[in-house]
């Protein structure tokens, strides 16, 4: 997320308000529910290029929480609207419930205005085209935040990969996961639509399973064909309206090299395994 800024001001031409080379990117946070936002607050204060100039939430208490957060110059609104009129960002960093994406870009592509937003970048493939469209209409950038992306064992491990230093890609096998959303303690708000299918949009899969295509299409490009199948493996969890086709339980999974075990050569996989672990200690 701290490179965000930096995308908006140097890529096609785009400009802060103001000149000169110390203009800063004005962001500015859509929502609070998501609680990805309270680290991304802590990133966006550490850029010296990006200046946070507005939030727009409705929860008093999530309002409360992050008045104590933020300076006391960033303006606080009720309506996400009639903050894009007024304060006027040049960005926004959206931090809602994954059902509102397509609906908050609608309005800030009408503003020019770019747009990063926590993954995934919508609930379906239908919004999610929409919303490459809206953007490339309204020439704006639009982030999703992987945040697996950003780290430096990722890059380190792409780079290798790209000189040949671990053999050639054969297999991608990632497993990340956790115990569950309310197991390790989020807060209500957030608990609150990451367990409604409609609002979230695919559950597990789509929380932990971003990961492993964001990476693969990373290390091989797109693919020609994709094939799927899902388990329910959390049997005493059930969510009634979880949409068919959909694995809205939120399944414990085993972590290996932290998040991610490339199986290339095998004769090396063991190689790159360790190799794995020591370049994540020394992040």
């Amino acid at each position: 997320m701290v490179g965000f800024a930096v995308i908006v001001l140097r890529g096609g031409g785009v400009a802060a308000q103001g000149q000169g080379a110390e203009a800063k990117t004005r962001l500015a946070i859509v929502g609070l529910d998501h609680d990805h936002v309270w680290s991304l607050l802590e990133d966006i204060a550490a850029e010296p290029s990006a200046q946070l100039v507005a939030i727009a939430e409705s929860d008093p208490l999530l309002v409360s929480r992050a008045q104590k957060a933020v300076p006391a110059s960033v303006k606080f609104y009720s309506d996400y609207v009639t903050m894009l009129n007024e304060a006027r960002p040049e960005a926004v960093v959206v931090a809602t419930s994954n059902d509102r994406h397509l609906e908050i870009l609608r309005q800030c592509a009408k503003r020019h205005i770019h747009y990063s937003t926590e993954k995934p970048i919508a609930t379906n493939a239908k919004d999610a085209r929409e919303m490459e469209r809206l953007t490339q209409e309204a020439n704006i950038k639009i982030m999703v935040n992987y945040w697996n992306a950003w780290v430096a064992p990722s890059h380190a491990l792409f780079h290798r990969m790209k000189v040949g230093e671990v053999g050639p890609v054969h297999r991608i096998t990632v497993q990340y996961g956790h115990q569950g959303p309310r197991e390790i303690g989020v807060t209500p708000q957030f608990a609150n639509w990451l367990y409604d299918p409609a609002k979230n949009g695919g559950g597990a899969i789509i929380d932990f399973g971003c990961y492993g295509a964001e990476l693969s299409l990373w290390l091989k490009g797109k693919p020609s064909r994709v094939y799927a199948t899902t388990r329910k493996i959390k049997t005493e969890q059930n969510n009634k309206d979880r949409p068919r086709g959909t694995d809205q339980e939120y399944c414990p999974t085993y972590r290996a090299c932290d998040f991610l075990i490339a199986n290339l050569d095998l004769r090396r996989a063991g190689e790159a395994c360790q190799w794995w672990r020591s370049v994540r200690n020394r992040a």
